[in-house]
């Protein structure tokens, strides 16, 4: 709760805190490569962890974004479900379009009576690989507030 609320020192629009705890989520975490690559856990250790360590795979990002936005009394949930990307092929084919397998996390808020789609981990250039933090920012917010067509 302290650290959302420092996120959202001074912002009184709830559109806008989602946004400011995006950015801090996207700037401060690093994409776990050497766990999606089998070499951690892949597991949820706790906030306290995600804190401490500042990397995850795509459930961490969630994880955090959850418990930051919910923390300034704002409805969020998580969403599950097939992306595209390091896990899959990237084009879609008859068959991982008709796929049950889930391979990523991103959430939604209701903000100014809608669902806001937001992925922190796709916005996030950060990566942990080899035991090494490699800084890359945010450059965009591409998405942040991106329509259901794009998901």
């Amino acid at each position: 709760i302290a650290l959302s609320d420092t996120i959202c020192k001074g912002i009184t629009d709830d559109y806008q805190k989602i946004l400011a705890i995006h950015d801090y989520v996207a700037e401060n975490m690093y994409y776990d490569m050497d766990d999606y690559r089998d070499k951690g856990s892949h597991g949820f250790a706790g906030i306290e962890d995600l804190l401490d360590s500042k990397r995850s795979v795509c459930q961490g990002y969630a994880d955090m974004m959850t418990l930051l936005v919910r923390a300034q009394g704002i409805p969020f949930r998580q969403i599950l479900g097939h992306a595209l990307g390091l896990s899959s092929v990237n084009y879609w084919t008859d068959k991982n379009m008709s796929t049950t397998v889930v391979n990523h996390a991103w959430n939604q808020a209701y903000v100014d009576h809608r669902w806001v789609n937001i992925d922190a981990t796709w916005d996030s250039n950060n990566i942990y690989e080899n035991g090494q933090y490699i800084y890359g920012g945010i450059d965009y917010h591409l998405y942040f507030d991106i329509s259901n067509l794009y998901l």
